[in-house]
């Protein structure tokens, strides 16, 4: 069965068709109004005209912020870091390994290190670098590490002497 001018059905490419929808007698398309100009508009989008301002921009700048592109701040010229630490004296740290490594080698590094101990001090009293602590803790070690390997000595002199009578 054919509809031939039926203007509420919708036309399909086989000679089918199907009812349509149409608005009720009186109906008109809602108007929406433009935000800023108070005026209709008519379905879909439109670009602004010349000097108007586009959709969700507002035409006033936002007050307690800073606009796009400004500096709060001035810029800071580069190299302004942190000063570099001061150095840690070599001497404090051969002082501190060779008074440890005096355990090994019978008290001789222990010697060494009480010496390069008593000059680290030095140097950093007159250089201000680091490792104060270093060479007191070499120069400590030393002397208790000698004071054991003498301590030894008298030991074992006294026992091979005890044992001779």
């Amino acid at each position: 069965m054919s509809y031939p001018d039926d203007p509420n059905r919708v036309r399909f490419n086989k000679g089918e068709s199907a009812p349509v929808e149409l608005p009720y007698q009186g109906y008109t398309e809602p108007q929406y109004l433009d935000p800023y100009t108070g005026q209709p508009t008519y379905g879909g989008t439109q670009q602004p005209q010349y000097g108007e301002q586009p959709y969700g921009v507002s035409p006033y700048p936002a007050q307690g912020y800073q606009q796009y592109g400004a500096q709060p701040y001035p810029a800071q010229p580069y190299g302004q870091g942190y000063p570099a630490a001061p150095n840690t004296n070599g001497m404090a740290i051969g002082a501190l390994v060779a008074s440890i490594a005096g355990t090994a080698v019978c008290g001789i590094g222990s010697i060494v290190g009480i010496i390069l101990g008593y000059i680290a001090l030095n140097q950093i009293k007159r250089t201000g670098e680091q490792g104060r602590g270093m060479a007191v803790a070499g120069i400590i070690i030393g002397y208790v590490i000698v004071a054991l390997v003498v301590l030894y000595i008298v030991v074992v002199v006294i026992i091979a002497t005890s044992s001779s009578r």
